[in-house]
């Protein structure tokens, strides 16, 4: 089964955490044929702390005023199998190990940790998603596509299949698809996967159906698709199958790059969001087993946001006057 992916950046970037031998974004693959189509990307992931690898499905079933990588649905679509995805991940394991930049740096490449399936939404693609998954928890396999990379003598094709296998996986979803009454997803199926180590974190975009609706620009009825689709995913985790729930909006109020400034996520009416509104299905399906997850990161500007549509949910205060301009983005204040 073919996934569909984006390219978001190029084929591969790296974290200021390699300087000082060279500033963000250098990329060691820069000068291959496969650098417009390579769906791997490195980053320093936040969810654990470590360098990790990305991948980036395309498409999606919200439409989040706040989306980070909304313009990225423009972009043109990469298309491949579960094989290829891992054969590309072998590939620039070899390519960060033979480049003589990476290697004197500080992140590491065989340091790295996890693997990150994020988007738009990769459980519109759920029959690739599993194979990919099964294909990462089975160490002969990747040995039998690691032949297909490397020369057997290559020094490294003996540590790259244990090192993938070996990754921590965290999947990014919003939960809408697995939550659906009418669900061709079967959750049941993770139970297969016997050794990875993987991670569900479900999005939610908002505590109500009111602020789903206004935040994610869909029907409020999905709200309870995205309750739906945590529980369905709680109900079977295991030792190595962890679902966590997390508030995806970015509602830090510091502001990278503006220290002096601060932001609030703000309502239809212009007034500040309360998180803490929950609705009886919210508190039913997903506070009854965890707790919600926020997330901590500064507020910032990605290039792929609609800056219209971001503005919409916006207002930047000044955290010395107390000045507050409603819709309206940091760099705009």
């Amino acid at each position: 089964m073919e996934g569909r992916y984006s390219n978001v950046m190029r084929g591969a970037y790296w974290y200021t955490q390699c300087k000082p031998y060279f500033g963000w974004g250098y990329d060691p693959c820069k000068d291959k044929s496969c650098y417009d189509t390579c769906v791997v990307m490195c980053e320093r992931s936040y969810e654990f702390k470590e360098p990790g690898f990305l991948l980036h499905y395309h498409s999606c079933n919200l439409n989040c005023k706040f989306c980070w990588a909304y313009k990225v649905r423009t972009k043109r679509v990469i298309t491949i199998t579960p094989e290829q995805v891992v054969k590309s991940l072998l590939c620039k394991l070899g390519a960060l190990c033979n480049d003589r930049f990476i290697m004197r740096a500080r992140v590491k490449p065989l340091s790295i940790a996890t693997i990150r399936l994020t988007g738009n939404e990769p459980m519109l693609q759920w029959d690739h998603t599993l194979d990919f998954l099964k294909i990462l928890d089975d160490q002969s396999k990747i040995s039998m596509l690691c032949q297909h990379v490397f020369e057997v003598s290559h020094p490294l094709h003996q540590m790259f299949p244990g090192l993938l296998h070996n990754l921590k996986i965290l999947i990014q979803t919003n939960g809408v698809e697995i939550g659906r009454k009418d669900s061709p997803i079967r959750v049941e199926d993770l139970e297969g996967i016997r050794d990875l180590d993987v991670t569900f974190e479900v999005s939610f975009k908002g505590v109500n159906p009111r602020q789903f609706a206004w935040l994610a620009d869909r029907p409020s009825d999905l709200f309870e698709c995205q309750c739906a689709g945590f529980e369905r995913l709680w109900k079977i985790r295991s030792s190595n199958l962890h679902i966590v729930a997390e508030l995806g909006i970015n509602h830090c109020e510091n502001v990278k790059k503006y220290p002096e400034l601060g932001v609030r996520i703000i309502d239809e009416r212009g007034e500040p969001i309360d998180f803490t509104r929950y609705d009886s299905s919210f508190k039913e399906k997903v506070l009854t087993y965890t707790n919600l997850s926020e997330e901590e990161n500064e507020f910032q500007e990605f290039g792929e946001i609609d800056k219209a549509r971001a503005r919409q949910v916006i207002e930047t205060y000044s955290k010395r006057t107390g000045q507050i301009k409603k819709r309206c983005l940091p760099s705009e204040f």
